[in-house]
């Protein structure tokens, strides 16, 4: 896994998005682990379960 820090303090006011550059070690080289399968796993499942929750049309909105 390569990780990321964040810039600055509040996600893109444009994207909702946060800004990220890669993390980098005393070296100067990119901070890389080995992460558990599960742990990845988990992650995606949340992940997919919270955005299927935001793309549901609100009680009585129609999006077709």
């Amino acid at each position: 896994m390569h990780w990321f820090n964040h810039i600055g303090d509040e996600p893109d006011e444009t994207t909702g998005m946060w800004t990220v550059h890669p993390s980098l070690n005393r070296h100067d080289e990119c901070n890389i682990s080995v992460i558990h399968v599960d742990t990845t796993y988990s992650v995606q499942y949340i992940s997919s379960q919270s955005m299927a929750s935001i793309r549901e049309p609100a009680i009585g909105q129609d999006w077709s």
